[in-house]
């Protein structure tokens, strides 16, 4: 059971600057009933989120912002329930997540051919949820920082091809605790995404994209002491056709993934119980055919 409300607000104070605002409140109550209907357990779960910020658009197309966030999520019915490991267990000290996120950033505009966003920022969290593969539980961490840098482009140098790509940075490691200074696992410090594509005539779209993922430690390695899982290069390419038929428009597409067939895996998680990793390996070159119709 669940209830709780919310409020946003935009202030123009004066031209072009303006300040943001928003708060949500919220109760939540999740049970583990018995087979009579009778409560077995339960956790309450109350907390707030807000936001606020301060925006200034130097232009019609730009804009340089500061905010601020409290964050608050509570657990999912089946992250504070388990049904694995021991038997059915109710997770009664299992806590919600909470944090705060402090960011600064913009988006710059040059004409029509050229967009750029960046924005920093810091995040601490509180009790973040994660599965522990040697329980077969949900627990929560130990406090967190990420300190990152996200930032993203499209271009169009010439008039037939359009150029886009992003690169995100962040420092995640743990602020206390056993495991005080030590990386966040299954978080890599870099990823970076490209694409190019070609507006050729008859309305006919190539793209060529790849996609980078730096190395990062296994998922339940809190303590940094096992083997890094490889970063990885994947890339694509797709190419899309436009038939006007019937006063709609039919479009075909196919996508090639993993052209180089580059072996990687997604997800890797480490059992402290068995000494084990379980891997989650990604998909391997793959074509996919589809098709669509829009009046």
């Amino acid at each position: 059971n669940a209830v709780g409300g919310y409020v946003n607000t935009d202030i123009e104070l004066v031209d072009s600057i303006g300040l943001t605002g928003g708060f949500r409140y919220e109760s939540a109550r999740i049970e583990a009933t018995n087979q009579d209907g009778s409560v077995d357990d339960s956790k309450d779960h109350i907390g707030p989120a807000w936001s606020a910020g301060l925006r200034w658009n130097p232009s019609d197309h730009s804009k340089i912002y500061l905010r601020h966030e409290g964050l608050f999520r509570y657990p999912f019915t089946d992250e504070q329930a388990s049904l694995y490991g021991s038997g059915d267990v109710f997770l009664d000290d299992l806590e919600a997540e909470k944090g705060q996120l402090y960011e600064i950033g913009g988006l710059f505009t040059i004409g029509s051919h050229l967009r750029f966003d960046l924005r920093a920022y810091v995040n601490n969290m509180q009790n973040e949820i994660t599965y522990n593969s040697a329980s077969s539980q949900n627990e929560n961490l130990d406090e967190t920082r990420r300190i990152g840098v996200d930032s993203s482009f499209s271009a169009i140098p010439i008039t037939p091809l359009e150029l886009s790509g992003s690169y995100g940075y962040v420092n995640a490691i743990f602020i206390n605790g056993n495991d005080e200074d030590n990386r966040i696992p299954l978080v890599s410090e870099h990823e970076i995404e490209t694409s190019i594509t070609y507006l050729a005539p008859a309305d006919i779209e190539i793209v060529l994209k790849g996609t980078y993922r730096s190395d990062f430690y296994q998922g339940g390695d809190t303590a940094n002491n096992q083997e890094m899982v490889d970063g990885y290069f994947l890339l694509g390419s797709g190419i899309s056709w436009g038939i006007p038929i019937g006063g709609g428009n039919l479009r075909l597409r196919a996508v090639a993934e993993n052209l180089l067939q580059q072996d990687h895996a997604s997800l890797v998680y480490y059992n402290s119980w068995t000494g084990e990793s379980g891997y989650y390996p990604g998909q391997g070159r793959s074509f996919t055919l589809s098709g669509s119709y829009s009046f």
